[in-house]
Order: structure tokens, then C-alpha cells, then sequence
């Protein structure tokens, strides 16, 4: 699994917290999404590094942000936007490190589970 899709693997085994499941099974998601929520820290982190590096800078030293407006906000990279672009896809492409162990069907039993949470948990789901 790569880094870029840990989020969307995060989101389907959130919606599985709600799920009636057994309690072995329910522990295994939990720990599985605290993997993964540490992972994608990480990942942040390092994304955030890239910022530093490539952002353009302000007279305070930190990066410039353009408010898009509804609290959001935009980097600007200036000429450095291929660099940022480079260093960000390649940390997406990543392969994700310290998987946890995936979760099998019979982990699932006989619970009904709609096909694009199955989905999108991807390779954290095995037969």
C-alpha cells in the first residue's frame, strides 16, 4: 500500500469502529487504525519538510500562505512548485512503511460491509 492511499484506508476502518463485530476483531481495527494514524504523522511531517524547503518565504522566515478563503489557505512555491511537486508524488508513491496486519474475512464474519469500504481498505484485507 502506498503512503497516498493510507488515508482512504483510515476512513473505511473508521466507519468499521461502528460496526457490531466481534470484540478480537474489533481490537485488531483499533490497533490497526493507531498504525496507521501514526503513519500518516509521518507522512505529514515529512510533507511539511518539503514545505519548508520549497515554499516561498515571508519576511518572518516562515512559508507564505495565499487564504483561499473558508479558513483554507495555499502554499505558495513560486519557481520551486516542480521541486515541491517532485518531492510530494514521490513521497506518495512510497510504499508505506510498518504495515499492520491485514484483516481477513473470517476476522468479518458474517457482517454485511459495503463494497467500497472493502474497497477501499484495499491490501489491509485479505481472504
Amino acid at each position: 500500500m502506498k503512503n497516498s492511499e493510507m488515508k482512504v484506508a483510515v476512513q473505511a476502518l473508521g466507519s468499521l469502529i461502528n460496526v457490531k463485530l466481534p470484540v478480537k476483531t474489533g481490537l485488531k481495527i483499533r490497533s490497526m487504525l493507531r498504525t496507521l494514524n501514526h503513519l500518516l504523522d509521518d507522512v505529514e511531517e515529512e510533507r511539511l519538510k518539503l514545505v519548508k524547503e520549497f515554499a516561498t518565504k515571508g519576511e518572518d522566515g516562515d512559508p507564505i500562505v495565499h487564504d483561499l478563503g473558508n479558513g483554507q489557505g495555499r502554499y505558495d512555491f513560486g519557481d520551486n512548485l516542480a521541486k515541491f511537486e517532485a518531492g510530494f508524488n514521490e513521497l506518495m508513491n512510497c510504499e508505506m512503511a510498518g504495515k499492520p496486519a491485514a484483516l481477513t474475512i473470517a476476522d468479518l464474519c458474517d457482517v454485511v460491509i459495503e463494497p467500497l469500504i472493502l474497497m477501499q481498505l484495499g491490501e489491509l484485507i485479505e481472504d
